[in-house]
């Protein structure tokens, strides 16, 4: 069901990750390449708490969708940003 639900969005992952990098980098002020995966954007980009909210607006008006606030307190690295906008696109 959920295969079905991701073809049906016709949500191209690479293409997503690839946004939410540029949309990450232009906010804290970094290149794309310095975002992985792995990266973590407190230690690695200094994004404090009041970054992390201003990325999950931009996510929300870039993508039509409503993250709860709660969620940004689980945000460690770029991985768990992808994995949130991938849930609520998920959803919609």
């Amino acid at each position: 069901m959920k295969k079905d639900k991701e073809k049906k969005l016709g949500l191209k992952y690479a293409e997503l990750s690839n946004d939410l990098k540029n949309l990450i980098a232009d906010i804290a002020g970094v290149a794309v390449s310095a975002i992985k995966d792995s990266t973590d954007l407190q230690k690695h980009l200094g994004i404090d708490s009041f970054n992390a909210v201003e990325i999950l607006v931009a996510i929300e008006q870039r993508y039509g969708i409503k993250i709860e606030q709660a969620e940004v307190f689980g945000i460690r690295t770029f991985q768990d940003v992808f994995d949130l906008a991938k849930k609520y696109l998920l959803k919609k």
